[in-house]
């Protein structure tokens, strides 16, 4: 039996939610157990990079789009204004997209892969260019 394309994805977000405890981690639910935890952080923010006043990176809130590796769209998240994000998701390769609302240009040109290890909250810190120089 063939499905169609729209219909593989539902099955895959199905999975994913199914096998990653799909729920809200702040809402006080069942916490996700499987998944990615991390930091978006943005690289070099200031314009001018100097010895005797440094520029370190820079948390930013943002949305975020995950997909597999063949870019099907599994599911979606956002940062907060500390850079903070959990998310539930199924074992595996995934590429994160962020996007127009970071802080930075052409944001789906930056894509971050990632592995979620099985069982565990997948530890991760998604550095991003700022394109100032």
């Amino acid at each position: 039996m063939r499905h169609s394309n729209s219909f593989n994805v539902f099955l895959l977000n199905a999975l994913v939610c199914v096998t990653s405890a799909c729920v809200n981690p702040f809402a006080g639910d069942r916490p996700v157990q499987t998944g990615l935890k991390g930091m978006t952080l943005l690289e070099a923010p200031c314009p001018v990079i100097r010895d005797d006043e440094p520029c370190p990176d820079q948390p930013f809130s943002a949305s975020f789009t995950v997909t597999t590796m063949d870019s099907l769209p599994v599911a979606t998240f956002s940062s907060d204004a500390e850079g903070h994000f959990l998310i539930g998701l199924a074992p595996g390769r995934y590429i994160i997209v962020a996007d127009a609302s970071a802080p930075f240009p052409h944001p789906q040109s930056q894509q971050q892969v990632v592995e979620v290890e099985a069982g565990k909250l997948t530890e991760v810190t998604l550095l991003f260019d700022s394109g100032i120089r």
